[in-house]
């Protein structure tokens, strides 16, 4: 055994363990095209050389690994493998707490839920566009509080409108009252349901059974 200090100019081999004196179970241990270092019997980090190499921290012990960057850490949590960015207890496999930017496609096979306002931007020459899919039970949905027919506009899959209703042909508005501050033009006709009306300028059309307004300016 050698207990003093020693400077050694050359390599020296070990066969296996180099063990911290008096904690038996603090060392690092070697084999063949691997290398591990262990503390206090838990094994925190995996040197092995293999068809593809790779570095494993923590094993399968329940130890958490904190990678640090300044302010900036990611934290991987031992008990379930969880991974916080900025957080060091994450609710869920992958929580980031902070901003995060995305350079290219976001996609995802499941719902996506968001806590608060969503932002997204367009430019003067793509504008925005948010589209669905083509098919019989898709569309775009725009609920304000509520999951119900009353409540929502929707873009059919087929290029109809509904607001606030779910029967649309191509503009289909339900509500107490609708306001246009311009023009209506229309090409086919305007059906007044028994029991509304429909004000034009200062005059007032109420209709006692089921009315048509045909194709023009109204």
């Amino acid at each position: 055994d050698i207990y003093a200090d020693q400077v050694y100019g050359r390599s020296v081999y070990v066969d296996d363990n180099i063990y911290h004196n008096g904690d038996t179970d603090t060392y690092i241990a070697f084999a063949a095209d691997r290398q591990t270092f262990l503390a206090g019997g838990d094994e925190f980090i995996d040197f092995r050389e293999a068809t593809e190499s790779y570095i494993t921290l923590g094993n399968s012990n329940d130890t958490d690994t904190r990678m640090q960057g300044g302010a900036g850490y990611i934290f991987i949590q031992g008990s379930n493998g969880y991974i916080g960015i900025n957080d060091a207890t994450p609710s869920y496999p992958f929580e980031v707490n902070a901003n995060t930017y995305i350079g290219g496609t976001l996609e995802t096979s499941g719902n996506a839920t968001f806590g608060g306002a969503v932002r997204i931007n367009g430019t003067t020459t793509t504008g925005l566009v948010i589209a669905s899919l083509a098919t019989a039970s898709s569309g775009l949905k725009l609920y304000n509080n509520s999951t119900t027919d009353n409540a929502y506009i929707y873009n059919h899959y087929s290029g109809n409108l509904e607001i606030g209703t779910n029967n649309a042909t191509v503009l289909t508005m339900n509500g107490t009252s609708s306001t246009f501050a311009g023009n209506v033009t229309t090409g086919g006709q305007v059906t007044v349901p028994a029991g509304y009306s429909v004000n034009i300028g200062t005059s007032r059309i109420h209709s006692t059974a089921t009315s048509y307004l045909l194709g023009g300016n109204v």
